[in-house]
Order: C-alpha cells, then sequence, then structure tokens
C-alpha cells in the first residue's frame, strides 16, 4: 500500500485554507483533507478568516478518529465534537471550521471495503482495476456547500438552508480517450444531504484520490475555465506508483505542465490518497 498528499494555495488567496496528510498505521492506509471557507466572514455568508485553523483542526481529528472509519464506521459527530473542542481550546470563532472534510481508508477486519467520506464539496476520483477511472463531485447553490460544522451551529444552519434550496451530483468516467458526465439534481436540501459516503472495494479498485473543489478552479492564458478531465488526465500520468506518488504528479501538473499551457488554479489546490498494489 502507498499514501500521499499535496496542497498549494490558489493565485486569488493570500493564505493557503487546504490541508492534507495521508500516510499508514496498524495495517491501514489514509488520507484526509480539509478545504476552509474563503468567504467573508458576514452574518449572511460563511467564512472565517481561521479556516486555515480549522482545516487542520478537521483534519486532526478525523485522524483521531480513524480506527472508527477503518471499521467501516463513520463518526461524523465525534469528529466535528473534537475539532470544535481544539478550536474552542485555540480561543478562535466557530466559524473557523466552516471547511469540508473528505477522507478514506482501508477496512482493518478484512471485508476488502474502503471506506470514503465527502463533507461538503470536493471531488473523489477512483481507478478500477480494468484501468478505467470514474469520479464524483456535487455542487450546490450559490457555491454554497454544506458543512460538517453546522451540525453544531444552529443559527449558521438555518442561514444556510435558507439560501440554498437544491445541490447537483455529477458522476464521470472515462471512456476510450473521452470524459463523459452525467448528473442527477437534488431537491429539498439539508444538512445532512451534504455528507456522502461511499464503499469501495479492494478488489475492484486499485486507486483513490481525494480533491478539493480547487482542482476545478484552472484557467487558460485566455481565462478560459480547464476542463476538470484534462487537468485530471495530468495528475492521473503516475509512471511510478511509490513513494511519494502524488507529490510528483501534481508537482509536474504546477510546475510544468501548468507553465507550459498557461494554465493558474486561483482556488487553493489538494489532493490526498491512496494506492492498492
Amino acid at each position: 500500500m502507498e499514501a500521499d498528499y499535496y496542497f498549494r494555495m490558489g493565485s486569488a488567496h493570500s493564505i493557503c485554507q487546504d490541508y492534507a496528510l495521508a500516510g499508514q498505521s496498524n495495517g491501514v492506509a489514509w488520507a484526509v483533507l480539509s478545504d476552509g471557507c474563503s468567504g467573508e466572514p458576514k452574518p449572511e455568508q460563511p467564512g472565517s478568516p481561521y479556516t486555515d485553523f480549522g482545516s487542520r483542526f478537521l483534519v486532526a481529528s478525523a485522524l483521531r478518529n480513524l480506527g472508527a472509519v477503518a471499521s467501516i464506521q463513520y463518526p461524523l459527530t465525534k469528529i466535528i465534537a473534537d475539532a470544535d473542542a481544539m478550536r474552542r481550546q485555540a480561543s478562535l470563532p466557530s466559524d473557523s471550521l466552516d471547511a469540508t472534510l473528505l477522507m478514506v481508508a482501508t477496512e482493518k477486519n478484512g471485508s476488502g471495503m474502503i471506506p470514503t467520506i465527502i463533507t461538503g464539496d470536493g471531488v473523489l476520483v477512483y481507478r478500477n482495476r480494468d484501468g478505467s477511472v470514474e469520479y464524483t463531485r456535487r455542487k450546490f447553490d450559490s457555491g454554497m456547500p454544506g458543512y460538517l460544522n453546522y451540525q453544531i451551529k444552529t443559527d449558521a444552519s438555518e442561514t444556510y438552508l435558507s439560501k440554498v434550496k437544491k445541490y447537483t451530483e455529477y458522476y464521470g468516467t472515462k471512456i476510450d480517450n473521452d470524459w463523459i458526465e452525467n448528473s442527477q439534481e437534488f431537491d429539498n436540501v439539508s444538512v445532512h444531504s451534504s455528507f456522502s459516503m461511499f464503499n469501495l472495494y479492494k478488489d475492484d479498485t486499485d486507486l483513490v484520490l481525494l480533491f478539493s473543489d480547487g482542482i476545478e478552479s484552472f484557467v487558460d492564458s485566455k481565462n478560459n475555465p480547464v476542463p476538470l478531465g484534462d487537468v485530471l488526465d495530468v495528475v492521473l500520468d503516475m509512471p511510478k506508483m511509490n513513494g511519494k506518488f502524488i507529490t510528483r504528479s501534481c508537482n509536474y501538473l504546477l510546475k510544468r505542465h501548468c507553465a507550459e499551457k498557461g494554465w493558474v488554479h486561483t482556488d487553493d489546490f489538494s489532493c490526498a490518497g491512496i494506492y492498492l498494489p
């Protein structure tokens, strides 16, 4: 098994609010990332100048509860409660935890399951052992994802639900050399509808990558959006799947490919994942 991670600040940001970690412990390969909200701290809009701390608190809390995830439990209430305790100890405002959380781990009891959790937005990419690649991503009204923090912030939850009425799930797959994407729209948004749990399987899947929505912020030299599939094609070109396999791939994307193509990522960009040979 291999695990790796990567994060970099976007061109439109003055501080990186993404954070990621990955590794192996007690026979479990895991990867976690969080994307802190970059909104302005106003009553009608989520966001805090401290969400870079919040993203780190959420990742630390997720790792504290990693054993439950690897046992095919989904301890989201415990994760946000532990992160909130860290936030209070640091004397930071409650909206510093307005951040997404994505995590994947290999199940430790031999079932071959790969439990995966997404709260808020972001992109889950997985490669099947037949070589095909699939992804799923989510978009909310006004670009406002539901945060795990809303489970304990009633006022923020009510404000959010008054503004966000629907979200769309997108499902992509690469067929031959073309990315094909389908979508499904959902109404009646609830706080819990922004949380998704996926069960992948080792027998079927050898690579799982998690991305913040910064992967969708690339623009070309004419300021045109770069399709998600074009970015994924570069990242997924991984000649060696050992050690810092994600770091090598993302460094190539940002330092060479983007320079050659004139691409820029305006939002913070992060990736974490596991490889199961």
